[in-house]
């Protein structure tokens, strides 16, 4: 009888790891490719990272009506700070799920490769990226963000210890950046020029040196003494700026998407009223002025019910100027 057992558990096993692989074979996606290329990879890392960065949820809806540059004439609760559990997600799964993702796998190839410079660049993207997610949410996964098949679910990482792993990061992406080495493909942001890339790295070296300034006064200034002691350069004009330069519809830079189909948004009477009061020659640049007579520069103020935003009408009051709705603006 025990051996009867046996060999019932036996078979039970034997199914059981058969199960296993094929269940392994029939979740493997057929069109995904076996060999990744860096170049591919590297070229959607820069253009999701810059759409997230710049879009609806961690920008428009957020950002620009905090500081009361826009308001909204539509829908005016984030304008109202009543705001929901999905309503800032969206940075978080393109950070995380797509960007941070296809950076790590360049970092890898280029470690297979023998490519340093792919190996810099995605880690200073990287770097960039997280810094994008401390910022907006403040703890966050770091340390074990990124590889799922080790962590499921990866811890969370205090503020401080993210700002300070990513200078050690981009520490290291400044050594391994070098304009004498490989060449790298699928750099729409500076087209492969590695002097410019390691520009990038000290200056937001520097940035993080000023998030950090009020808490670690020490810890920042050793940011610049190291910097000065490499011999580094960093941004020293807006020719030196990492800007993806947009194209026409459908590559058309975030802001310009959401107006196409969508006029929530204009300017904020605070910062109107402001500029005109200054005599200030950027109004013209930050606003559009009124499609109804007279036409002017006329502000929504912020905070408004939805009913008495949409009273001021759509056609009455002053939308972002053509620069920021451009389909081929560079923020």
């Amino acid at each position: 009888m025990n051996n009867i057992y046996k060999l019932i558990l036996g078979g039970l096993l034997l199914g059981a790891t058969s199960c296993k692989k094929e269940l392994a074979g029939i979740n493997k996606n057929p069109n995904a490719t076996e060999n990744p290329q860096p170049d591919y990879l590297l070229t959607a890392a820069e253009k999701l990272t810059s759409d997230a960065y710049w879009g609806v949820d961690n920008n428009l809806n957020s950002s620009l009506l905090f500081i009361q540059h826009w308001a909204k004439i539509q829908y005016t609760d984030p304008d109202r700070y009543i705001f929901n559990n999905s309503s800032f997600t969206s940075l978080w799964k393109a950070l995380y799920g797509q960007s941070i993702t296809d950076l790590n796998k360049v970092i890898s190839i280029g470690s297979q490769q023998q490519n340093n410079n792919y190996k810099g660049v995605a880690l200073a993207l990287r770097s960039w990226t997280f810094q994008i997610l401390t910022d907006a949410y403040g703890d966050i996964p770091y340390k074990q963000a990124g590889n799922i098949d080790s962590f499921l679910t990866p811890a969370y990482d205090p503020q401080r210890d993210v700002y300070l792993g990513l200078l050690s990061d981009l520490k290291t992406a400044q050594t391994l950046l070098d304009p004498s080495g490989p060449a790298i493909q699928g750099d729409p942001i500076y087209s492969g020029k590695i002097a410019n890339w390691k520009k990038f790295v000290n200056s937001l070296r520097l940035r993080i040196a000023l998030r950090i300034a009020d808490q670690e006064p020490t810890l920042a200034k050793q940011v610049l003494t190291d910097i000065q002691g490499e011999g580094g350069s960093y941004f020293t004009s807006n020719a030196d700026l990492a800007a993806l330069v947009y194209q026409d519809s459908p590559n058309q830079n975030p802001v310009s998407l959401t107006f196409d189909t969508r006029q929530d948004y204009r300017i904020s009477k605070t910062i109107v009223d402001r500029l005109a009061a200054l005599n200030d020659p950027r109004l013209p640049i930050y606003a559009q002025p009124t499609d109804d007579a007279p036409h002017g520069y006329v502000g929504v103020p912020n905070g408004l019910l939805t009913g008495d935003a949409n009273n001021l009408g759509l056609s009455r009051t002053s939308r972002p100027g053509d620069y920021f709705r451009a389909p081929t603006h560079q923020p």
